[in-house]
């Protein structure tokens, strides 16, 4: 791979200096270059698996609840997602059997090009473009070996050393040998590495997790609950998702709207405390539907409707979702849904075990307030954002961070209005929602508590 970004480095210098070049930019240049040379043949290599896996699930430091430890159904998958969490950042891409997640063929590599080249939007171009002459070459040895059965190259030898590790027998049979490889050749997906985004969204929940643990405590909520946010976003507070999908616990704006408000002025969404509030109600709502946490985990993504139409085919008061994915077809359950719990359980062990796994070193924080001190207030009178912000700089120089709800400063607030602040505001015209006020009501009808307007 080093090789071939170097060819294409080099190329492009050529051209560029070419007359007829001169006037094109970079991103036409390179994308030129990259269609019109195939990717360079090389042995595919396997996944190297992270050494730490099998000794942190064993959990010896007794941080992961009983409910949460890995079923037999999903270990695989899980130590499929847990390297891409820990060992492989977005500059390598993973090239695997979309159905067998053990079945992984192939990591690229693409430092050298990240390093080389600044414009992102050629980056991707060519990462893309790599990616898809990657695969198709991949396609091209699984189609020689339906009819091959000796004297195989390299390429060859390492694609069937994988399937062999894998426990796959090869079929000598032409019709079972071509049924094989034609499904490992439709089945084939790329994956980007996560592990640089999940390091950022450790140091973004570093702002939150004081206040965030106090409210899994108040909701009596499993605290391992908060991968959950990390697989919808890794933690990244500005997210926002092609669907609409909004927040580091990508509420869609349909579902958002049951818990949060959602409008011109304000979008609660976007606040990490204010969202991780309606995750809580709605992930302890499904749990007491579905009555497990798996369940309810998976519902988070898929919805309970076609769970608790599992459950009655099953027979079963508390089936697990292994249970349930074994019995039920459907397309909103099956690979979705085995996809994010495994996911979801290699970050409960990877963030539970993240000073082993990250060595995370945190400087010193773009917040200067007092954090740890973060409450939930509602108004008791109509607010001016801006006037407001400016009142408090000097007492709290990351009031307006802590409130990124608020889209319009300009416009003012109805009563009954959620800030978020990490110092003590008057009970004249605020009132602070605490303890079991948080979990009797959702964070759009915390108005219920304001009181009289004292001005």
């Amino acid at each position: 791979m080093g090789k071939l970004v170097l060819s294409i480095l080099f190329s492009f210098q050529a051209m560029a200096l070419s007359p007829d070049n001169i006037f094109q930019d970079d991103y036409t240049l390179i994308n030129k270059i990259v269609l019109s040379k195939p990717l360079r043949k090389l042995k595919f290599k396997p996944l190297p698996t992270n050494k730490k896996f099998h000794s942190i699930i064993q959990d010896s430091k007794k941080r992961i609840g009983k409910e949460f430890k890995i079923p037999k159904y999903f270990l695989s998958n899980t130590k499929f997602w847990f390297d891409i969490y820990t060992q492989y950042d977005t500059n390598h891409v993973i090239i695997h059997d979309k159905d067998n997640l053990s079945f992984v063929f192939d990591v690229i590599d693409f430092r050298q090009l990240t390093h080389a080249i600044k414009n992102k939007n050629i980056i991707y171009s060519l990462q893309a473009t790599l990616i898809e002459d990657r695969i198709a070459e991949l396609r091209t040895v699984f189609h020689r070996l339906i009819k091959k059965t000796h004297s195989y190259n390299e390429q060859e030898k390492s694609i069937l050393n994988i399937l062999k590790k894998n426990h796959i027998r090869i079929p000598k049979n032409k019709i079972k040998r071509k049924r094989l490889f034609t499904r490992l050749a439709q089945n084939l997906r790329s994956q980007t590495g996560q592990k640089n985004n999940i390091v950022q969204g450790l140091r973004n929940f570093q702002a939150f997790k004081k206040p965030i643990k106090r409210f899994f405590k108040t909701f009596d909520a499993p605290y391992e609950l908060r991968a959950v946010a990390f697989l919808e976003s890794s933690f990244n507070i500005n997210a926002k998702s092609k669907v609409g999908a909004t927040g580091v616990w990508q509420f869609v704006r349909f579902i958002g709207k049951h818990f949060m408000r959602i409008n011109k002025v304000q979008d609660e969404r976007l606040n990490p405390i204010i969202s991780t509030l309606g995750a809580l109600h709605l992930l302890k709502q499904n749990y007491k539907i579905l009555g497990r946490w798996d369940l309810a985990v998976t519902a988070y993504n898929s919805g309970t409707k076609h769970l608790l139409k599992a459950r009655r085919k099953l027979g079963v008061k508390k089936p697990t979702l292994s249970q349930v994915l074994k019995t039920y077809d459907h397309p909103h359950l099956g690979f979705a849904s085995t996809n994010f719990y495994a996911s979801f359980l290699a970050l409960v062990h990877a963030l539970s075990y993240q000073d082993e796994l990250y060595k995370l070193k945190y400087p010193r924080s773009i917040i200067r307030g007092d954090y740890n001190n973060l409450h939930v207030y509602v108004s008791h009178c109509d607010l001016n954002p801006k006037r407001f912000f400016q009142i408090l700089k000097k007492s709290s120089e990351d009031l307006r961070y802590f409130n990124n709800h608020i889209i319009k400063n300009e416009i003012d607030l109805p009563k009954g209005s959620i800030i978020i602040s990490d110092i003590n505001l008057t009970n004249k015209r605020f009132s602070r929602i605490a303890g079991q006020k948080l979990r009797n009501l959702y964070p759009k009808n915390y108005f219920k508590y304001s009181g009289k307007c004292i001005r």
